[in-house]
């Protein structure tokens, strides 16, 4: 676990938001190629989430979480286990509260779906790797 006490926490958040941006584009472009087109219909009409939205959609949730638990974990270590609980949960929780109630078609709701799961192992990782960063700069600084 040593291995991470050199590596910066914003290293560590930016290779995980990276990562999973990648993985739903990934996702995004496959849906594509089969024909899903990821239409919905808003107060104001049909809208359609484009690469940029799911971009911003990835990356901002995970940025800040990521952010907060690496701040907030530099002081107490218990946070990043809360965190891996909350973050999975809102990953998962979504797709129940947000995309399967919004209009989508089956294909677009599927790969949808996808998407918030394939920001689990992403976030899990990042937050494990945080922890044994915090873990081993302690270790350093003090040890036992």
């Amino acid at each position: 676990m040593d291995r991470y006490a050199s590596l910066r926490s914003a290293w560590i958040i930016l290779i995980a938001v990276a990562g999973a941006v990648l993985a739903n584009l990934a996702i995004y472009g496959v849906a594509r190629l089969l024909g899903v087109e990821f239409w919905f219909t808003a107060a104001g009409g049909p809208l359609q989430v484009l690469p940029p939205v799911l971009i911003q959609f990835t990356a901002v949730p995970l940025l800040v979480g990521l952010t907060v638990a690496a701040i907030v974990g530099h002081w107490w270590r218990w946070v990043f286990l809360v965190a891996l609980v909350v973050a999975v949960l809102l990953e998962v929780g979504t797709i129940f509260a947000l995309t399967i109630p919004a209009d989508f078609d089956t294909g677009s709701t599927v790969a949808l779906a996808l998407c918030h799961l394939a920001m689990v192992p992403f976030t899990v990782a990042a937050l494990l790797a945080l922890r044994a960063r915090r873990d081993a700069r302690r270790n350093a600084v003090s040890p036992r």
